[in-house]
């Protein structure tokens, strides 16, 4: 990054935090001399201003906050206390634990009929199984916020799960769809005053479906307009997730030195915020550094502890990364055994639960989600409809049953003239067999006869008694050889009668 800019981006910085820190100091201030209702309402502030770079103290917070609350027995506080808990605890990247804290605001939000802070959990826990890995159950509970925070109308919401959204499009690598979620999204955002800080959230999410495009001068140029944005609001969470991207891209253009340093800097917002994921996440990067940079061992440690903390925080998308990286290295330095093992591990998640079947699944809930939207908008139309719908199905199904109906009879019909020709053929064929078997056994028999009789008849030399015998013979042979023909052309004769019964004819 330039260096000039960055001169000018902290500047800007020093600034905003001292305004910040006003900020805190004030409401801590006025904590001091509150009464106890008030102090639960200024700590779920501070919760909120400490959520995105100091977690841990925003936790410290709404605890505080939750126990005022249940002693004042204040549904609301209870279940906002409750929630700013399960966002610190996302930031850190503790999916599954956030994930109860959200179950149990949702829970009694439901009782006082809190809508807007129903659809925030239902955001907020779409968030969380993104980090699982769980793609299918984020979009669907991020549809079922979306629709909730249209009917309350609020706007900054509905563009904040319109991009989370586009987040799981691009995961899935539906990259148009994404692009369509985050241009919706920013398009919101533009018409809501002092939204800043959402549209560089929404522009991030446009980096990150850049960068998986392929696109990566778009993404720098992107991650390097809402870094300064970032900065300037102390959202280290931003901030992080434009370092840790833009090292990725000068890795992959093979620029390991500038790689190492944005993968150094992420790792120490990382380890400030105590997001295990994040940490694992510039942990894998630093080892493909030093794996490119011929320092194998320091790569094989740092791959290592990134598995540990993404088995921690249960981002699986990160223990296939981890476990891979660790089996290139093993294999590299000949430790089969070990390097078959984090193949294992590797594998052992389910790829069809991180793509495939979400990926499906996704589809249909988008679908469902899409018809659901078009019905409502088009109720009225759909009840003057439905009784000459109602009319036509009922025809319809009447003249589909009596065209099967013909189409039975037909086939039925067919198929007896078709049993009928093939028995009137195979008789063809017998009385056709008999005449060959005449033809060759019996006809031919005498006709040798005779000829065999008028060759001993022509002999010259032959006595008088044996020219009668031969005569004899000649006789008898042509009177069997008449018999024989006649009853070749009585079976031919019932050959023809049979198939002009038919309408056909045959040449024998």
């Amino acid at each position: 990054m330039n260096k000039h800019l960055q001169a000018i981006i902290l500047s800007f910085l020093c600034l905003h935090t001292i305004a910040q820190s006003n900020v805190k100091d004030s409401l801590l201030a006025s904590l001091k001399r509150s009464g106890i209702e008030q102090r639960s309402f200024i700590l779920m502030e501070l919760a909120e201003l400490y959520q995105t770079s100091d977690p841990d103290s925003s936790i410290v917070l709404a605890r505080e906050g939750l126990a005022l609350a249940r002693h004042m027995k204040n549904a609301d506080n209870i279940a906002l206390s409750l929630y700013r808990i399960g966002v610190a605890h996302r930031m850190k990247g503790e999916y599954k634990k956030s994930e109860e804290y959200f179950l149990k605001s949702l829970e009694i939000c439901k009782t006082i009929n809190n809508e807007k802070l129903i659809a925030a959990n239902l955001n907020s826990i779409g968030v969380a199984y993104v980090g699982l890995g769980i793609y299918s159950k984020a979009l669907e509970f991020y549809l079922q916020a979306l629709k909730k925070r249209e009917e309350v109308h609020d706007w900054k919401g509905v563009a904040a799960t319109l991009s989370n959204i586009g987040i799981v499009h691009t995961q899935q690598k539906n990259f148009s769809k994404a692009y369509n979620c985050h241009a919706q999204a920013l398009k919101i955002l533009h018409s809501i005053p002092d939204s800043h800080q959402d549209a560089a959230t929404v522009l991030d999410n446009f980096a990150y479906l850049y960068k998986k495009q392929g696109n990566n001068a778009k993404a720098l140029e992107t991650y390097n307009k809402i870094y300064s944005t970032f900065m300037l609001v102390g959202d280290k969470i931003g901030v992080h997730s434009c370092l840790l991207n833009m090292a990725d891209i000068y890795l992959e253009q093979g620029n390991s030195i500038k790689a190492y340093e944005y993968y150094s800097q992420g790792l120490h917002i990382a380890q400030e915020l105590n997001a295990k994921d994040a940490i694992a996440q510039d942990l894998i990067g630093l080892s493909r550094v030093y794996t490119v940079t011929d320092k194998l061992i320091d790569g094989l440690a740092a791959a290592d502890k990134a598995l540990e903390l993404a088995k921690e925080s249960g981002a699986k998308q990160i223990v296939k990364e981890a476990s891979l990286m660790l089996y290139k290295k093993h294999k590299e330095l000949k430790n089969y055994n070990k390097a078959l093992y984090y193949f294992e591990v590797a594998h052992a998640v389910d790829d069809s639960i991180l793509v495939t079947e979400n990926a499906k699944v996704g589809f249909t809930l988008q679908a469902n989600y899409d018809l659901e939207k078009k019905h409502t908008q088009m109720a009225s139309v759909h009840q003057i409809a439905q009784k000459a719908l109602t009319k036509y199905a009922q025809q319809h199904y009447l003249f589909l049953g009596v065209l099967l109906g013909i189409g039975i009879i037909v086939y039925l019909l067919i198929r007896n003239i078709l049993q009928e020709r093939k028995i009137d053929q195979l008789l063809v064929k017998q009385k056709m067999s008999e005449l060959a078997y005449l033809n060759a056994h019996k006809i031919r028999g005498p006709v040798a006869s005779i000829l065999g009789l008028v060759t001993l008849y022509n002999r010259a030399n032959l006595a008088d008694d044996f020219n009668q015998v031969v005569i004899s013979h000649i006789d008898t042979s042509a009177k069997e050889l008449d018999r024989m023909i006649h009853e070749v052309a009585n079976k031919t004769q019932l050959v023809y009668q049979m198939h002009e019964q038919n309408g056909e004819k045959i040449e024998l």
